[in-house]
């Protein structure tokens, strides 16, 4: 497959570069009959070196204008064959991207049901890459309160210093309730990881510290070593091996001809004017440029709803993930765009038409690379579910989570880790604000228990426990 893979992708490149080195060639082709046809007005004509050859104009002007004009016909007959490659080849590029994407790509439609459970098995980590594809690392974040509500956690709300001595932040400190005995691995190795001592406290501390230190950790002494952890876990959840569980190998493998597309694109809309008609000094800065962005601007555009996080509140929203991609294509895109790659189109109409449609056919293979993957059997259960979970932890209904409290009195908390994964912490804690729960028994506030209380302090240390996660203590600027 990979050897296939590559003859494609060798054979797709080809066709591009000898496209462009065609396209040179009738361009200094074209150069020199100009030159001739410029050189039949003057009364003599330096033609090979130092031997000057003395034509008189009216002998010569008649042959010469013959010659010159049927090599300009054919020159210009061959050079918008070939400028209508920077239309065609795109639009053949587009076709096979979703020739591509309905082969390997397209999955069936399914009918959502709401779900009051995540499927059986699932932790809140799993959930969120069975659902994505793809998990980052405020995911693996949420593994703290999915262990917290499997009693192997208590979570404390603390207050830190934060860049300077005036300043604070709400924090956590965790303890460990009891060693985890559960069989899966990332579990094992998140929590581990989590009470684990630092080899530096170790040597500056007593033996009782450092006891205390194995059972109580917070942002300041994680955040040096955990990201480490984090990083390991992403590796091992993301690998190839997991992700041909719900997609499909084919599917998994065809992405390359997409992006090779793309590139191909912009090079067959860019190069060309430029090689004709503008300044070679900015080809790199008009290709790379607008061609990156232009992608991402594509891509953010096609994306699903996604999760945003503001101050430790979630929401999703696709307007906003749009209009984040609409403003880095237009600036870091379309500036340089405007300022280099458009005065050269402006000779040519032709090659500024091409570029607008070779822009809708990046923008249609992006869709097909953003749905590509296809997934297997498995994969489409697992999604349809999880689909129809999240469904219902947004529209959930009072009287019904009522219901669900009486089966479960700490379903609130429960489902908390996935609300989190779904980017819905915010709008699942503030469902139970008219509900009567009792106080978790994995969570002690500064405070008297509230759910409103509660829900402020869950969204404004879901920050800081990302940052740790990720290596960097909120309370020192320095590090």
């Amino acid at each position: 497959m990979l050897k296939v893979q590559k003859k494609y992708s060798f054979f797709l490149l080809f066709v591009v570069f000898f496209f462009l080195f065609s396209f040179t060639k009738v361009q200094a082709t074209a150069t020199d009959n100009s030159s001739m046809i410029n050189c039949q007005d003057q009364k003599s004509c330096d033609v090979q070196g130092n031997n000057s050859y003395l034509i008189s104009k009216e002998s010569s002007y008649t042959s010469m204008n013959i010659a010159n004009e049927e090599s300009f016909v054919e020159d210009k007959k061959d050079t918008f064959y070939r400028k209508e490659l920077s239309i065609i080849l795109p639009l053949v590029f587009l076709l096979i991207g979703y020739l591509i994407w309905k082969t390997f790509g397209k999955d069936n439609l399914t009918v959502e049901v709401n779900e009051f459970y995540p499927p059986s098995g699932i932790n809140s980590l799993e959930a969120a890459f069975l659902y994505k594809g793809k998990v980052n690392d405020k995911d693996v974040a949420s593994l703290i309160f999915y262990l917290a509500t499997k009693g192997y956690i208590k979570i404390t709300e603390i207050t830190e210093r934060g860049y300077n001595v005036y300043s604070e932040f709400t924090s956590f400190k965790l303890t460990k309730l009891k060693d985890y005995d559960g069989n899966n691995e990332n579990e094992q190795l998140f929590f581990d990881a989590l009470f684990k001592s630092d080899p530096s406290v170790l040597v500056k501390n007593s033996m009782q510290s450092n006891v205390e230190e194995k059972t109580s950790v917070t942002a300041k002494t994680l955040y040096k070593t955990f990201y480490k952890t984090t990083k390991k876990i992403l590796r091992k959840i993301n690998n190839r091996e997991n992700k041909e569980k719900i997609f499909e190998k084919t599917s998994l493998n065809k992405r390359i001809f997409l992006l090779l597309m793309i590139v191909a694109t912009f090079c067959l809309i860019t190069i060309p004017p430029f090689l004709n008609y503008g300044k070679l000094d900015y080809l790199i800065v008009s290709l790379l440029l607008p061609g990156i962005s232009f992608s991402i601007m594509f891509y953010m555009m096609c994306a699903p709803s996604q999760t945003i996080y503001s101050n430790g509140l979630t929401a999703n929203s696709s307007f906003i993930s749009m209009m984040h991609g609409i403003l880095i294509g237009a600036l870091l895109g379309g500036l340089p765009w405007f300022m280099f790659a458009l005065p050269a189109m402006a000779y040519d109409r032709f090659y500024l038409i091409a570029y607008f449609i070779g822009l809708l056919c990046v923008f249609g293979l992006v869709a097909c690379l953003r749905y590509l993957p296809k997934r297997t059997l498995y994969g489409k259960e697992m999604l349809n579910r999880l689909k129809g979970f999240q469904n219902f932890l947004e529209t959930a209904e009072k009287n019904k989570l009522e219901s669900l409290l009486l089966e479960n009195p700490n379903y609130f908390y429960d489902m908390l880790p996935y609300a989190c994964v779904f980017g819905l912490s915010y709008r699942w804690i503030e469902k139970f604000e008219s509900i009567s729960v009792m106080p978790p028994t994995w969570y002690e506030g500064e405070k008297e228990f509230k759910v409103v209380s509660f829900g402020l302090y869950i969204n404004s240390v879901l920050p800081v426990i990302y940052r740790t996660m990720n290596g960097v203590y909120p309370g020192n600027r320095k590090d």
